[in-house]
Protein backbone atom coordinates (compact mmCIF):
# COMPACT_ATOMS: atom_id res chain seq x y z
CA UNK A 1 0.00 0.00 0.00
CA UNK A 2 1.45 3.33 -0.97
CA UNK A 3 2.52 5.29 2.12
CA UNK A 4 0.23 8.21 2.13
CA UNK A 5 -2.60 6.31 1.41
CA UNK A 6 -1.29 4.24 4.40
CA UNK A 7 -1.40 7.43 6.99
CA UNK A 8 -4.67 8.24 5.37
CA UNK A 9 -6.48 4.81 6.21
CA UNK A 10 -4.94 4.70 9.71
CA UNK A 11 -6.11 8.35 10.65
CA UNK A 12 -9.86 7.37 9.29
CA UNK A 13 -9.29 4.61 11.50
CA UNK A 14 -8.18 6.70 14.60
CA UNK A 15 -11.13 9.32 14.12
CA UNK A 16 -13.20 6.10 14.19
CA UNK A 17 -11.59 4.75 17.28
CA UNK A 18 -12.21 8.28 19.11
CA UNK A 19 -15.94 8.87 18.15
CA UNK A 20 -16.63 4.92 19.77
CA UNK A 21 -14.04 6.18 22.80
CA UNK A 22 -12.33 2.44 22.25
CA UNK A 23 -8.71 1.98 22.08
CA UNK A 24 -8.98 -0.19 19.04
CA UNK A 25 -12.13 -0.38 17.10
CA UNK A 26 -13.76 -3.58 16.51
CA UNK A 27 -14.12 -3.23 12.22
CA UNK A 28 -14.80 -5.35 9.26
CA UNK A 29 -12.75 -5.19 5.95
CA UNK A 30 -15.01 -6.04 2.62
CA UNK A 31 -15.17 -4.92 -1.30
CA UNK A 32 -17.11 -2.52 -2.38
CA UNK A 33 -18.26 -0.81 -5.13
CA UNK A 34 -20.75 -0.23 -7.80
CA UNK A 35 -21.63 -3.85 -8.26
CA UNK A 36 -22.08 -6.31 -6.17
CA UNK A 37 -20.13 -9.77 -6.13
CA UNK A 38 -21.39 -11.97 -3.60
CA UNK A 39 -19.22 -14.47 -2.25
CA UNK A 40 -16.20 -13.78 -4.38
CA UNK A 41 -14.17 -11.37 -2.82
CA UNK A 42 -12.37 -12.09 1.06
CA UNK A 43 -14.33 -10.44 4.19
CA UNK A 44 -12.09 -10.00 7.02
CA UNK A 45 -14.58 -9.82 10.30
CA UNK A 46 -13.42 -8.26 13.84
CA UNK A 47 -10.06 -6.49 12.99
CA UNK A 48 -8.89 -4.58 15.71
CA UNK A 49 -5.78 -2.24 15.34
CA UNK A 50 -4.48 0.00 12.74
CA UNK A 51 -1.59 -2.31 11.55
CA UNK A 52 -3.92 -5.36 11.20
CA UNK A 53 -6.80 -2.98 9.46
CA UNK A 54 -4.14 -2.27 6.92
CA UNK A 55 -3.03 -6.08 6.07
CA UNK A 56 -6.73 -7.18 6.02
CA UNK A 57 -7.45 -3.96 3.65
CA UNK A 58 -4.41 -5.72 1.13
CA UNK A 59 -5.89 -9.38 1.74
CA UNK A 60 -9.22 -7.84 0.21
CA UNK A 61 -7.27 -6.45 -2.65
CA UNK A 62 -5.27 -9.47 -3.48
CA UNK A 63 -8.76 -11.41 -3.39
CA UNK A 64 -9.39 -10.47 -6.45
CA UNK A 65 -6.69 -13.03 -7.85
CA UNK A 66 -8.76 -15.80 -6.01
CA UNK A 67 -10.31 -18.79 -7.87
CA UNK A 68 -13.67 -17.17 -7.60
CA UNK A 69 -12.64 -14.02 -9.06
CA UNK A 70 -10.68 -14.88 -11.84
CA UNK A 71 -13.88 -17.80 -13.31
CA UNK A 72 -15.98 -15.15 -12.76
CA UNK A 73 -14.14 -12.59 -14.96
CA UNK A 74 -13.23 -15.13 -17.64
CA UNK A 75 -17.32 -15.98 -17.57
CA UNK A 76 -18.05 -12.39 -17.62
CA UNK A 77 -14.89 -11.78 -20.98
CA UNK A 78 -13.51 -9.15 -18.39
CA UNK A 79 -9.43 -8.50 -18.86
CA UNK A 80 -7.90 -11.68 -16.15
CA UNK A 81 -5.06 -9.20 -15.53
CA UNK A 82 -6.94 -6.59 -13.37
CA UNK A 83 -10.13 -6.34 -11.42
CA UNK A 84 -9.88 -2.84 -9.36
CA UNK A 85 -12.19 -3.41 -6.45
CA UNK A 86 -13.13 -0.36 -3.53
CA UNK A 87 -12.91 -1.68 -0.04
CA UNK A 88 -15.41 -0.76 2.80
CA UNK A 89 -13.99 -0.52 6.68
CA UNK A 90 -16.92 -0.43 9.00
CA UNK A 91 -17.64 -0.68 12.28
CA UNK A 92 -18.24 -4.56 13.46
CA UNK A 93 -22.32 -5.01 14.76
CA UNK A 94 -22.03 -6.74 17.97
CA UNK A 95 -24.44 -8.99 17.12
CA UNK A 96 -26.78 -11.49 19.12
CA UNK A 97 -28.71 -12.79 15.71
CA UNK A 98 -28.18 -11.79 12.43
CA UNK A 99 -29.24 -12.96 8.52
CA UNK A 100 -30.56 -12.48 5.58
CA UNK A 101 -33.83 -10.59 4.33
CA UNK A 102 -35.64 -10.96 0.82
CA UNK A 103 -38.54 -8.85 -0.23
CA UNK A 104 -40.06 -11.29 -2.31
CA UNK A 105 -39.96 -15.32 -2.27
CA UNK A 106 -37.00 -16.39 -4.29
CA UNK A 107 -38.59 -19.16 -5.14
CA UNK A 108 -41.21 -18.31 -6.49
CA UNK A 109 -41.29 -14.55 -6.97
CA UNK A 110 -44.36 -13.98 -4.80
CA UNK A 111 -43.61 -10.10 -3.90
CA UNK A 112 -46.54 -10.19 -1.22
CA UNK A 113 -44.43 -11.99 1.04
CA UNK A 114 -40.55 -11.55 2.74
CA UNK A 115 -38.54 -14.25 3.73
CA UNK A 116 -35.85 -14.13 6.54
CA UNK A 117 -33.48 -16.34 7.43
CA UNK A 118 -31.26 -16.28 10.74
CA UNK A 119 -29.05 -17.30 13.17
CA UNK A 120 -27.52 -17.26 16.59
CA UNK A 121 -24.20 -14.88 16.23
CA UNK A 122 -22.73 -13.33 12.67
CA UNK A 123 -24.59 -13.64 9.65
CA UNK A 124 -21.72 -15.58 7.81
CA UNK A 125 -23.33 -19.27 8.83
CA UNK A 126 -26.77 -17.77 7.12
CA UNK A 127 -25.15 -16.43 3.85
CA UNK A 128 -22.47 -19.18 3.77
CA UNK A 129 -25.09 -21.59 4.02
CA UNK A 130 -23.01 -23.50 6.85
CA UNK A 131 -26.31 -23.68 8.99
CA UNK A 132 -30.25 -24.61 8.91
CA UNK A 133 -31.28 -21.31 10.12
CA UNK A 134 -34.63 -20.18 11.35
CA UNK A 135 -37.16 -19.17 8.67
CA UNK A 136 -39.76 -16.55 9.17
CA UNK A 137 -42.53 -15.69 6.42
CA UNK A 138 -43.98 -11.99 6.55
CA UNK A 139 -46.94 -10.71 4.81
CA UNK A 140 -45.42 -8.23 3.12
CA UNK A 141 -48.24 -5.33 3.67
CA UNK A 142 -48.79 -6.16 7.57
CA UNK A 143 -45.65 -7.23 8.10
CA UNK A 144 -47.15 -10.12 10.13
CA UNK A 145 -45.49 -13.16 10.83
CA UNK A 146 -47.57 -15.89 8.95
CA UNK A 147 -45.45 -18.88 9.01
CA UNK A 148 -42.05 -19.53 10.65
CA UNK A 149 -39.70 -22.75 10.96
CA UNK A 150 -37.27 -23.26 13.57
CA UNK A 151 -33.80 -24.24 12.56
CA UNK A 152 -31.25 -26.77 13.74
CA UNK A 153 -28.77 -23.80 13.69
CA UNK A 154 -26.02 -26.28 14.62
CA UNK A 155 -23.26 -24.06 14.49
CA UNK A 156 -23.27 -20.52 14.49
CA UNK A 157 -20.01 -17.55 14.21
CA UNK A 158 -19.07 -15.60 16.97
CA UNK A 159 -16.29 -13.11 17.33
CA UNK A 160 -13.22 -13.99 19.25
CA UNK A 161 -10.50 -11.10 20.53
CA UNK A 162 -9.59 -11.11 17.36
CA UNK A 163 -11.14 -12.51 14.28
CA UNK A 164 -14.40 -14.81 14.08
CA UNK A 165 -14.66 -18.56 14.50
CA UNK A 166 -17.41 -21.12 13.98
CA UNK A 167 -18.58 -22.82 16.74
CA UNK A 168 -21.09 -25.32 18.32
CA UNK A 169 -24.52 -23.68 19.15
CA UNK A 170 -25.75 -24.70 22.74
CA UNK A 171 -28.80 -26.74 22.96
CA UNK A 172 -31.08 -24.45 24.51
CA UNK A 173 -30.05 -21.70 21.59
CA UNK A 174 -30.65 -24.03 18.62
CA UNK A 175 -33.94 -25.08 20.36
CA UNK A 176 -35.05 -21.70 20.64
CA UNK A 177 -36.15 -19.17 17.95
CA UNK A 178 -33.19 -16.37 17.58
CA UNK A 179 -35.98 -13.46 16.92
CA UNK A 180 -38.92 -12.03 17.86
CA UNK A 181 -41.98 -11.48 16.20
CA UNK A 182 -41.45 -7.84 16.92
CA UNK A 183 -37.74 -8.28 15.24
CA UNK A 184 -38.45 -9.83 12.37
CA UNK A 185 -41.42 -7.16 11.72
CA UNK A 186 -38.74 -4.27 12.12
CA UNK A 187 -36.53 -6.17 9.86
CA UNK A 188 -39.00 -6.33 7.47
CA UNK A 189 -39.94 -2.74 7.40
CA UNK A 190 -36.45 -1.86 6.42
CA UNK A 191 -36.73 -4.00 3.97
CA UNK A 192 -39.88 -2.20 2.47
CA UNK A 193 -37.97 0.72 2.51
CA UNK A 194 -34.72 -0.33 1.04
CA UNK A 195 -37.45 -2.16 -1.65
CA UNK A 196 -38.54 1.17 -2.82
CA UNK A 197 -35.43 3.26 -2.87
CA UNK A 198 -34.08 0.69 -5.71
CA UNK A 199 -37.33 -0.05 -7.03
CA UNK A 200 -36.43 -3.50 -6.97
CA UNK A 201 -36.73 -6.79 -4.71
CA UNK A 202 -33.76 -6.72 -2.47
CA UNK A 203 -31.52 -9.38 -1.00
CA UNK A 204 -30.74 -7.59 2.31
CA UNK A 205 -28.09 -8.67 5.11
CA UNK A 206 -29.15 -7.37 8.73
CA UNK A 207 -27.71 -7.98 12.40
CA UNK A 208 -29.38 -7.90 15.60
CA UNK A 209 -27.06 -5.64 18.12
CA UNK A 210 -27.02 -6.93 21.77
CA UNK A 211 -25.72 -3.40 23.09
CA UNK A 212 -29.11 -1.18 21.74
CA UNK A 213 -32.75 -1.36 22.80
CA UNK A 214 -34.96 -1.93 20.27
CA UNK A 215 -35.72 -0.96 17.41
CA UNK A 216 -32.59 0.68 18.04
CA UNK A 217 -30.40 -2.68 17.32
CA UNK A 218 -32.15 -3.64 14.35
CA UNK A 219 -29.06 -2.47 11.79
CA UNK A 220 -28.94 -2.89 7.77
CA UNK A 221 -25.43 -4.18 6.39
CA UNK A 222 -25.70 -4.44 2.84
CA UNK A 223 -28.23 -5.01 -0.05
CA UNK A 224 -28.10 -5.82 -3.70
CA UNK A 225 -30.63 -6.59 -6.04
CA UNK A 226 -32.46 -10.10 -5.20
CA UNK A 227 -32.12 -12.45 -8.23
CA UNK A 228 -35.65 -14.44 -8.24
CA UNK A 229 -34.88 -18.23 -8.84
CA UNK A 230 -36.97 -18.19 -12.61
CA UNK A 231 -36.12 -15.09 -13.70
CA UNK A 232 -32.10 -17.74 -14.20
CA UNK A 233 -31.36 -19.41 -17.36
CA UNK A 234 -30.29 -23.17 -16.20
CA UNK A 235 -27.02 -22.53 -17.44
CA UNK A 236 -26.67 -19.64 -15.20
CA UNK A 237 -28.04 -21.80 -12.64
CA UNK A 238 -25.19 -24.76 -13.01
CA UNK A 239 -22.98 -21.71 -12.92
CA UNK A 240 -24.22 -20.27 -9.77
CA UNK A 241 -23.94 -24.77 -8.57
CA UNK A 242 -20.11 -24.32 -9.80
CA UNK A 243 -19.50 -20.55 -7.99
CA UNK A 244 -21.62 -22.27 -4.62
CA UNK A 245 -18.90 -25.29 -4.21
CA UNK A 246 -15.61 -23.46 -5.17
CA UNK A 247 -16.94 -20.54 -2.45
CA UNK A 248 -17.71 -23.42 0.26
CA UNK A 249 -14.61 -25.17 -0.42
Amino acid sequence: MPREMGETVLSHYGELCQRCTVEEMAVSTRSAGAASHPGQYETHLNVRGGVDVIEKIKKVWSSTFNPRSLFARKRAGAPMEKDPIGVAVLRMVNARAAGVLFTADPNTGDTSRMIIEANWGLGESVVGGEAVPDVYILDKVSLKTIDRKLGTKGRYVTCKEAGVAEVDTPTEKSCTFCLSDGEAKEVGRLGKILESHFDAPQDAEWAIDQDLDFPENVILLQTRPEVIAQQRTPADQVVDLMLTRLIRR
